[in-house]
């Protein structure tokens, strides 16, 4: 046989060798030794190129999302009033002054009805721990943000209850924030709270040497799957420096812009704080198709980084330390469920996660407890990582729909020598 006909067909077989490892390596989604699994190689390439990463997504799509029809509907309970001097305004002139005016126990209440915003209402007054100052609204009562942040809270022991925040912003002045929360602002309670159509939902902030700390999000509503504009991405919490902050029973719909560029988080933390708890949630990156989306993530520490000049502390390279996030429901993320970079002891613990690509561990120094965690993407630690714990269970529902997902997981027997069944529990969201 000529030569060259041997090398075309060692060629031949090289190449169906090849082809071979790569469909293998496709379905199996697992980290092979040094090879991390193929989702996240995929995921990281559509960040990069769409275009070239074509070929990927075409081996091993990104997951499809799950219907939500049959969740329970989100019921806020009742606030109960303070103890001072009541303010009741009907009208946003009223509403600045009374913001002005309140002290400590004292309680803002806005009547029912729409107040279009252009101009951020602002705190100018501490409360205190035993007499905060409490702003709730009445049922019906919505603020219109058009430009720029809707509630800007720089002071401490305020509490924001029961109210509807919307974004009507045009390209041109787009929604920065709905409640933006810096300064001195320790103790800022927000809860029950709706927010709709807003770049982020709740931006807490800080600089040097000023940090607002000790912070809850709490039982409040997130639908942020309209398209926005500006650089702003669509986020239901964006925790820059703060410590000690909570997000617990809230639901969340819709993560990123279209019209952007780059990966979005529903929630984020990161420039150097500690002990954030993330409890009790459900994430929904894409509730419905999201066409042209940025890469959707569910929860993330650390994101891309922070430049040095402003990490609450220069000296220590992390961006977030000493955090929980237990007992999540996150669904339908084009991207990682779960991402942590240079972040460390960071507990992952009993959640659920389906329809997205598993948990991610970036940058050197990066240590988290993975345990009892339900997911039907990968879990990879990158180099430099480190990753302790067990019994957590890989899965993939049957069928298409999160209810029916959320009910076939309470089924599901422990992992081999545990004593309880990996995933969250979701008794509080099915009917």
């Amino acid at each position: 046989m000529p030569a060259w006909s041997l090398r075309r067909w060692l060629f031949i077989v090289l190449l169906g060798l090849a082809l071979f490892g790569l469909l293998a390596w496709a379905m199996v989604d697992r980290a092979l030794g040094a090879l991390p699994p193929f989702s996240a190689v995929r995921d990281a390439m559509t960040r990069r190129s769409p275009v070239l990463s074509a070929p990927l997504r075409w081996l091993r799509p990104a997951p499809d999302p799950l219907d939500l029809a049959g969740l329970a509907t989100w019921r806020p309970a009742a606030g109960v009033p303070g103890e001072g001097v009541h303010h009741a305004v009907s009208s946003l002139e009223g509403l600045r002054a009374a913001m002005d005016a309140a002290r400590g126990g004292d309680t803002i209440e806005l009547a029912a009805g729409d107040y279009p915003l252009d101009e951020a209402l602002r705190s100018r007054v501490d409360g205190w721990e035993r007499a905060p100052i409490r702003l709730r609204g009445q049922p019906g009562a919505r603020l219109l943000l058009r430009q720029g942040v809707a509630l800007d809270l720089q002071n401490a022991w305020w509490l924001v209850e029961d109210l509807r925040i919307e974004g009507r912003c045009a390209a041109s002045a787009p929604c920065e924030a709905g409640v933006r929360v810096g300064g001195q602002a320790d103790h800022v309670l927000l809860q029950r709270l709706q927010f709709q159509d807003l770049g982020v939902a709740v931006r807490v902030a800080g600089r040097d040497p000023h940090w607002p700390d000790h912070g809850a999000v709490l039982d409040s509503l997130f639908v942020l799957d309209a398209p926005t504009s500006g650089a702003v991405a669509g986020q239901a919490l964006h925790l820059q420096g703060g410590s000690h902050w909570r997000f617990s029973g809230n639901r969340v719909f819709g993560v990123g812009k279209p019209l952007g560029d780059g990966a979005a988080y529903a929630v984020l933390a990161k420039g150097g704080g500690e002990g954030l708890l993330v409890e009790r949630n459900l994430i929904v990156c894409s509730p419905q198709p999201m066409p042209g989306a940025d890469a959707q993530l569910g929860i993330g520490l650390g994101g891309a980084g922070t430049p040095t000049r402003w990490l609450r502390d220069p000296d220590q390279r992390f961006e977030h330390q000493h955090a929980r996030v237990v007992d999540n429901v996150v669904s339908n993320c084009s991207d990682a469920a779960i991402d942590l970079y240079r972040s460390r002891d960071i507990l992952l613990q009993q959640n659920t996660l389906l329809a997205s690509s598993g948990i991610v561990l970036r940058g050197a120094g990066s240590e988290a407890v993975l345990r009892r965690n339900l997911t039907s993407g990968a879990w990879y630690p990158q180099g430099g990582t480190q990753v302790s714990g067990g019994y957590n269970l890989r899965w993939v529902p049957d069928g298409r729909s999160l209810p029916d997902a959320l009910k076939q997981a309470r089924a599901l027997p422990a992992p081999p020598g545990a004593s309880q069944p990996a995933g969250a529990d979701t008794r509080w969201l099915l009917p």
